[in-house]
Order: C-alpha cells, then sequence, then structure tokens
C-alpha cells in the first residue's frame, strides 16, 4: 500500500514551479540541466511530471513522511538539445538523494520495492554492464542507503 501511495505521489509531483520547495541537492541538479540547456542556444528546460519525486530512500517513515529523492532525467526535456538529450542504449541519468547524499546512475527504468522491512531501489540497467552481457539481455542493480545516505548495490543478469 505505501508502495503504490510513493507511486501516486510521484506521479503528481510536478517540479519546475516548486524549485524553491526542493531541498538543495535536488535543487542543484534541476539547476545543472537548466544552465547546460541555456548554454545549448539559449533552450528552455521542460521538467515534466515524474521528473522529480519524494521517495522513502531510507525507509518508510511512521509519519509519512519521505526520506529521499529521485531525480528520472527520462522526464526532463531541453528544447534545443532534443528529447531525452543525456539518455542512450543504457537508459538515463537517474539522480537518488538520501540524506543530503546524491547517487547517480544510468538505467532505463526503476521501481522502488520494500523487503524484510528495507527499502529496495531496482533498476534496470544495460546488459553490457552485467558479466559482459550483450545490451539485450536483462540486467538488474538493487540499491538500498544507510542512514548516512550511502547507497550499497548489485548487479545481475536474468537468463
Amino acid at each position: 500500500m505505501r508502495a503504490v501511495f510513493c507511486m501516486i505521489v510521484a506521479a503528481c509531483w510536478v517540479s519546475a514551479s516548486h524549485a524553491e520547495n526542493l531541498p538543495e541537492p535536488v535543487a542543484m541538479i534541476i539547476e545543472r540541466l537548466t544552465l547546460e540547456c541555456q548554454q545549448a542556444q539559449n533552450g528552455s528546460l521542460d521538467v515534466r511530471v515524474g521528473a522529480i519525486s519524494p521517495q522513502p530512500l531510507l525507509g518508510f517513515d511512521p509519519l509519512g513522511l519521505h526520506t529521499g529523492w529521485v531525480v528520472d532525467e527520462r522526464h526532463i526535456i531541453c528544447n534545443t538539445l532534443g528529447a531525452r538529450h543525456n539518455c542512450g542504449t543504457g537508459g538515463c541519468p537517474i539522480h537518488f538523494v538520501a540524506a543530503g547524499e546524491v547517487t547517480t546512475d544510468l538505467a532505463r527504468g526503476w521501481r522502488l520495492t520494500e523487503m524484510h522491512g528495507r527499502v529496495v531501489m531496482l533498476l534496470e540497467i544495460h546488459g553490457g554492464r552485467c558479466n559482459n552481457a550483450s545490451g539485450a539481455t536483462a540486467c538488474f542493480k538493487a540499491l538500498t542507503w544507510n542512514r548516512e545516505g550511502r547507497a550499497r548495490s548489485v548487479e545481475t543478469v536474468v537468463e
């Protein structure tokens, strides 16, 4: 139920007009992308629904508060650089902010789940990152965070 609520909140969060309300690391990511876009023929950045979402990366808070943020560049477009200009066959940059620490990875998609009371972020990544498999091979990475915001991960191939 909590995961569904988080997905609904993530789907509804629109950040462009709320930048001043974002935590500093999240705002800095958006500022960097905005500057990058402006430097490309004076472009403008379109931060779409799903680009920035509060997520319980450090666990589900009993008061229902989020403990982290996800910035997903799949939903951030610069009009002069083309759709998803930072993306490729390996996916798009996804930034995870937990306890003020930023972890960035390249992924085709992500999903938050809970296992044994711990929050686990699952990333679909390029097959070449798992045991030298091909790009078409299903490959996943699992991330968890400690209370200091440091991420730990493992990558695996699905055969």
